[in-house]
Order: C-alpha cells, then structure tokens, then sequence
C-alpha cells in the first residue's frame, strides 16, 4: 500500500488510488474520528466504478504512522495531509467529500490552507458541522470513557466498541441489522486506532468554529459547488447542526435522497448504488446554482 512521507515528526500517511484507471475527475474521501479507510467499505469500491477515488489514513492512524507519539493531529495538519496527498498524486483538480471529522477538516482546507496546485470543484460536506457540535448525549459521555487497558480481553474491547458503532445509525436500524452491527465492531477491532491519536483528534473538535468564515468562501472559491448530506435521524450530530450551513452557504444544495431518514453512517442506507448514482450525478452536473 502507498505511502506519503510527511515532514518528520508526521512519518508517513498511508493511502490507495481505486479506479486509477477512470478518465474523470478523482474524488478524494476524508473519513471521521478514529475512522480508517477500510470503513468506506463497499462505498468506495462502488464510487470507484465511476471515477478514481483516493482514500487515506489520517495521520498516526491505521496504516499511517507517525515518527513520535507526540506527533501533532491538529485540523491544521490534517488539512495539510490531504493537501499534500493530492499534490502527490499530481491532480489538478479534485473533488472532496469530507465525512463527520472529514467534513470539518475538508472545510479548513477550504478556509485556510494553501492549495494552489489543484482547484476543488465539488466539495460535499457529509454529516459534519461548523462548530463542536450537538448530539446524543449518551455519545459525548461513550467518548468520554477511558481506552481499554492494554490486557483488555476482546470481548472487553467489543463491549467498548460495540454502544459507539450503534450510535452511528438509528435505533431502529441497529434492531433490524444486528449482524451488520457485528461486522463492523470486528472490522474496528482488527484496525490499528491509537487512543491517543483518537484523544488528538477529539481535542481538535472541541477548538475550532467556522461559522465567521465560511461565508468568506464565496471570494476565496468562487466556483466550488457546495453539496450538504445530512439525514434527519443522525444521533452523532444533529441534524441541526446542517442548519448553519443552509444559512452561512445560500447556495450550498441537499443531496436528493429518497428520504431523510438516515443515520450518522450515511452510506449504510438505501444501498450504495443508491449514493453513487446520487452523487455522481451531482459531480457530473457543472451548473451553477450550487456555486458559492
């Protein structure tokens, strides 16, 4: 698997190309807290059908490996990471979709990182927020819970694991899917998530707030559409919180769905042939009404 070098301390950045071979414009996937690549699962493979779509590790994270422990995980620098990952590959253009943590990075990359070598067309901001966010209480006081203890059984891991991933979907998915539920508690537990890189990544969403400055996007991307994937059954985030996007960015769309009703993990629902067909149409629609 590739890998980036970043500056030391930062060690490397662990990444993968799917659909290299597509002659369209890439889309790059930005994944959430303690998320890896391997959690786009089917979504990617899909996507990439259709279009290149480069997924990545985040910094001291899964594949990604950092020099020291002591490495910085700030939105600053993950913003950079994907800067420098798009350089790397050499693409003049890209769209982004920046998913929960993603999405909060995707936009400061767009506010206030540098990227002069590539233009961003496209940039869908998927169940995020502009600021700390509100949510379910019971997942504030979940992150809240020290680590497993290095000993932990992996039953005790699973027990861990397991109230964190049911939040990511409504009640009533988690009922009706229970051995989805399972899979993905045994794919979190065999990929390498750090604690204290997780701690880094939380302490980054306590810190920032975009709200004064999205609106300055308008002048500093005058031509990326503005795509908002947000469903009306999110515990992570609540819906609400799409709200300020609605106002701050007037011309920043919905994604047509055929419904709302969908959970943290987005891409769970309706099928993923139903995403990609979504999507893609919209990445393949150059009109202006989602123009900042």
């Amino acid at each position: 698997m590739p890998l980036l070098p970043l500056p030391p301390p930062a060690g490397t950045v662990s990444y993968t190309v799917l659909g290299a071979h597509i002659p369209k414009r890439p889309l790059v996937l930005i994944m959430g807290l303690s998320g890896v690549k391997e959690d786009w699962g089917s979504f990617a493979y899909a996507m990439a059908e259709t279009r290149p779509v480069v997924v990545h590790d985040h910094r001291d994270i899964g594949a990604s490996r950092a020099d020291s422990p002591d490495v910085e995980v700030t939105l600053q620098t993950l913003a950079e990471d994907v800067v420098r990952l798009v350089e790397h590959l050499r693409f003049e253009e890209v769209d982004i979709l920046g998913f929960s943590l993603g999405g909060v990075i995707l936009q400061h990359l767009l506010l206030h990182v540098p990227h002069p070598s590539f233009s961003i067309p496209h940039a869908i901001l998927a169940a995020t927020t502009t600021k700390p966010p509100h949510g379910d209480p019971s997942f504030a006081a979940l992150l809240a819970r020290p680590p497993p203890a290095r000993d932990a059984t992996t039953e005790q891991r699973r027990e861990f694991v397991k109230p964190n991933m049911e939040l990511q979907f409504d009640a009533e998915y988690v009922d009706a899917h229970p051995e989805e539920i399972e899979k993905l508690v045994t794919a979190t537990l065999s990929t390498r998530r750090p604690a204290r890189t997780i701690a880094k990544q939380r302490f980054a969403l306590r810190t920032f707030d975009h709200r004064p400055h999205l609106p300055l996007l308008s002048r500093s991307h005058p031509t990326t559409q503005v795509l908002v994937i947000h469903g009306a059954l999110d515990r992570v985030i609540y819906p609400s919180e799409a709200a300020y996007f609605d106002r701050l960015l007037p011309h920043a769309q919905r994604l047509e769905m055929p419904s709302d009703q969908y959970g943290h993990w987005w891409f769970a629902y309706f099928g993923v042939e139903t995403w990609v067909r979504n999507i893609g149409e919209s990445l393949d629609r150059e009109g202006e009404k989602a123009k900042l």
